[in-house]
């Protein structure tokens, strides 16, 4: 209930917009917290801050992704558990390898949505990857994400970032993770 000046608000009254207002506070800060996590991603891979990066996700986390290679979309690659995400982020095939290890940019917290519940959540963004080829930006690759986070004391973790590139069939799945009910 909100207070004005027209009516006196009773004890009652005020401990519930109190509660109110803490509760809408704790989404939001768990929000900003999220978006957090998903901006570090970046940073760490964009760096090469390996260790911190694998930290970001929950023992058993998962990185599912259609990289678009060989086929149209390409075979899926699933990371799962913390041995094999830091094999995939120190892979000098992947990840490490010249000409992209320390020289990319991956973007992807634009046209996120990020939906709370408890101690889970669920985040839909875009994602871009970008890279330095001989002194030029070049588009490595684009994308769709769906974030899994769960609640680890007071920090989030990923346990889930499932990707398919740009015009996957599986594109408007991934992003209903978000949808309204």
């Amino acid at each position: 209930m909100p207070i004005n000046d027209d009516s006196p608000a009773t004890l009652d009254e005020l401990r519930t917009t109190v509660a109110s207002l803490e509760a809408r506070l704790a989404t939001l800060e768990d929000e900003r917290a999220i978006l957090a996590v998903l901006s570090r991603y970046a940073y760490y891979a964009d760096s090469g801050l390996d260790e911190k990066w694998v930290d970001l996700f929950t023992e058993d986390g998962v990185i599912d992704m259609a990289t678009g290679g060989g086929d149209a979309y390409g075979a899926g690659l699933v990371f799962t558990g913390r041995a094999a995400l830091e094999s995939f982020i120190t892979d000098p095939l992947g990840h490490h390898r010249p000409g992209f290890y320390r020289q990319s940019m991956h973007a992807h917290t634009n046209n996120s949505i990020v939906k709370i519940d408890g101690d889970t959540a669920v985040a839909t963004t875009y994602s871009l990857l970008l890279k330095d080829s001989d002194g030029q930006m070049e588009v490595s690759g684009g994308g769709i994400n769906e974030w899994m986070f769960e609640r680890h004391g007071s920090e989030w973790k990923m346990s889930l970032r499932r990707r398919r590139q740009v015009g996957h069939p599986a594109t408007a799945e991934v992003l209903s993770a978000t949808e309204e009910e």
